[in-house]
């Protein structure tokens, strides 16, 4: 699982890319294991298809065998495709989170050297004060820091519009992710039907039913 920053201040709007990129593997594997199981499955029945026989029945056989043959690599296409769609989503949410935490990175620190120049303010205006005087390098250093406030805030406020980026980014990319998922994963229902009475990819489709909740 990623490890999202928990505090986004001086950000707002918390955390724009939640998800854990890593948990994707395991749903990659699995398609990409049933795309080599099936495309297996129909080098074997090539084997069938070459055999050029000359019997009626053998003929049938063939025929029968080469069907499957189109049938299964068009599930090992299928399958294919969604082993793609989910590596992409991964891809895309990892480079999001880089981007977002580096822009957080970038805040913090500038809200860390804006609070250090206005403690830094404070002293002096307290050490003026006890003075009753003018002190001239003490008003320039003030006008130093104040400077140095407002530079910090403008890396902070460019922060802030990285991250809502983001977030807009991180919205439109899950969104249009779940439909190409979904659509996928849909097309392989058939594959349950074939094989509902317990064979080896009943259990396979339905096994990833629940991890496009990692999308949101």
């Amino acid at each position: 699982m990623s490890n999202r920053p928990s505090d986004w201040t001086p950000l707002t709007g918390g955390d724009p890319c939640p998800g854990a990129p890593d948990a994707w593997i395991p749903v990659i594997s699995h398609w990409e294991s049933r795309a080599q199981d099936v495309q297996n499955l129909a080098n074997e029945l090539s084997k069938i298809t070459a055999t050029n026989g000359v019997s009626h029945r053998v003929q049938r056989m063939e025929k029968v065998a080469s069907e499957g043959q189109t049938a299964l690599s068009h599930f090992s296409d299928a399958f294919t495709v969604a082993r793609e769609t989910a590596n992409s989503w991964k891809g895309k949410l990892a480079d999001m989170q880089e981007r977002a935490d580096a822009a957080l990175r970038s805040a913090q620190d500038a809200h860390a050297s804006r609070a250090d120049s206005s403690a830094q303010i404070s002293t002096l205006g307290a050490v003026a004060s006890a003075a009753k005087k003018k002190d001239a390098s003490a008003d320039a250093k003030k006008r130093h820091l104040v400077e140095e406030m407002a530079a910090a805030q403008l890396v902070i406020d460019a922060a802030q519009r990285t991250v809502d980026g983001i977030r807009e980014e991180y919205a439109r990319e899950s969104s249009a992710a779940v439909e190409a998922y979904s659509l996928q994963r849909a097309g392989t229902w058939s594959v349950n039907t074939l094989f509902g009475a317990g064979g080896s990819f009943a259990p396979s489709v339905s096994a990833v039913s629940d991890e496009l909740g990692g999308l949101g």
